[in-house]
């Protein structure tokens, strides 16, 4: 019985192949083929002394052998070998210094190792906004120009009026007249009559006629009560007014309010006007009438 024959196997495909590298490929392009590769100098212990690439034993010491009988007798031995003498210009006996090349000097130190710089230190920075009292104190100090504070000030004016309480002794408890006015806010203020005094008058004859003027009333003076004064500011101008008072006795007249300067006026038992009045000084002044008119509380 024939055997059959065994099939042939496929042709075996080529791979393709890459060439493996040898210490030769990873030469340095200026090493010599018969020469290992140079080995990067320890940074750690300083520079090296460099071999000089011109002597025959380099590749058979190392970079710290020392220079003198063993390297004679290295240099004779590699000439015997190939049959090559002695390099032109040197000597058999003597070898030159070696060189420092760039690859045996130590890498300076890189900037980041390095610390930073010590900087001085800066002042703080100062405000951008002056104080304003400082700006006021330099407007006190300027002299002679018209935009201080100095200059700046009100024309001051005096002023003299007269005025008092006026009492109706006939009513029980005796009344009290007063006159209400609206101020700058627009409030109903109540207060005594009083008023300017003129050219050629004096205080009593001044409290009299603003009395009748304001209230309608003709009265006559029974005791002096006293004197207030105070600052106020009208039209650029700052008036100090000095106010002085008189009990005075109704004895005649119609109370009303025909000055056109008085909005409303009214008889006010004596015990509520210290409440009613919207001044103090004025109020200090009434209660100090029951300690000049006997009856009075």
């Amino acid at each position: 019985m024939a055997t059959p024959s065994t099939p042939a196997p496929p042709p075996r495909r080529e791979g393709r192949r890459f060439p493996i590298p040898t210490p030769a490929d990873l030469r340095h392009p200026r090493q010599r083929p018969d020469e290992p590769p140079e080995e990067p100098p320890d940074e750690r212990s300083g520079p090296t002394e460099a071999p000089d690439p011109d002597s025959p034993d380099r590749g058979s010491r190392g970079t710290d052998a020392p220079v003198g009988a063993e390297a004679q007798a290295g240099a004779a031995g590699s000439d015997q070998t190939t049959g090559a003498g002695p390099t032109p210009g040197r000597s058999a006996g003597r070898s030159d210094p070696a060189t420092p090349t760039p690859a045996t000097l130590p890498r300076p130190r890189r900037a980041r190792d390095q610390p930073p710089p010590e900087q001085p230190e800066q002042a703080p920075s100062r405000r951008l906004f002056p104080n304003p009292a400082t700006l006021m104190a330099a407007g006190r100090g300027r002299k002679g120009r018209s935009g201080g504070l100095r200059h700046r000030r009100l024309p001051k004016v005096e002023e003299t009026s007269a005025g008092g309480v006026v009492l109706d002794l006939t009513s029980t408890p005796p009344g009290v007249a007063l006159i209400a006015r609206h101020d700058r806010r627009s409030r109903l203020l109540w207060s005594l009559p009083k008023g300017h005094v003129e050219a050629g008058e004096t205080p009593e004859q001044a409290a009299l006629r603003e009395v009748h003027e304001e209230t309608g009333l003709v009265g006559r003076i029974l005791a002096p009560l006293g004197i207030i004064d105070f600052w106020f500011v009208v039209e650029d101008r700052r008036i100090h007014k000095t106010v002085h008072h008189y009990v005075i006795e109704a004895i005649g007249g119609d109370l009303c309010d025909d000055d056109l300067e008085v909005e409303a006026v009214a008889w006010i038992p004596y015990d509520q006007v210290v409440r009613k009045l919207a001044y103090g000084d004025e109020r200090r002044l009434v209660e100090k009438v029951a300690q000049i008119v006997p009856g009075v509380r």
